[in-house]
């Protein structure tokens, strides 16, 4: 469980996809509901669950974002990670999924919960190589969010979109 000021994110169980989550993104609702449990029980990827106060209105989840560990090609990053890279894929943290319930939108949940996940990323980069996160932007508006927090587009002209962050810059984040 991870605690920052009264916000509390914990990991998925496995009644949480019944609970109607919707964030209006028909690829992310489904995945919350269909996918997300399912992968967590093979060991696939982790999902992070920010709840609501259901007594004061808020659905049961607010958000939720999933984590696992990838391999990112390196002629992709060389140019935003500098320096010298092995011929091999880099490993890279993993932003698989990140959704905000219709009802948690405007109230700043989004930011809450990546530098939630941001502060997961960079613990586990003390323990196992990490050159940063990358995430795959399912349209405009993801991809817009995804840049104003300094991920950069990889190139690709389809949807979804891979972006990248560094490492080095998951603790710029103010906040974070």
């Amino acid at each position: 469980m991870s605690q920052d000021d009264g916000f509390c994110t914990d990991l998925m169980r496995g009644d949480d996809a019944q609970t109607g989550f919707t964030c209006g993104v028909r690829a992310l609702d489904d995945y919350f509901a269909r996918h997300a449990w399912p992968n967590m029980t093979r060991g696939l990827g982790r999902t992070w669950v920010y709840r609501g106060d259901v007594e004061a209105g808020d659905p049961p989840i607010l958000a939720f974002y999933t984590l696992s560990m990838a391999a990112a090609d390196t002629p992709e990053l060389r140019a935003h990670l500098g320096g010298r890279l092995p011929r091999y894929p880099v490993p890279v943290a993993l932003l698989g999924r990140l959704g905000v319930h219709v009802q948690g939108r405007g109230r700043g949940t989004g930011l809450k919960v990546i530098r939630d996940a941001f502060r997961r990323i960079h613990a586990a980069a003390a323990q196992v190589g990490c050159a940063g996160v990358l995430v795959d932007a399912k349209d405009a508006g993801a991809a817009a969010w995804y840049g104003r927090l300094g991920f950069v587009d990889l190139g690709s002209a389809d949807w979804p979109r891979p972006m990248f962050l560094p490492q080095s810059h998951l603790a710029a984040l103010p906040g974070a």
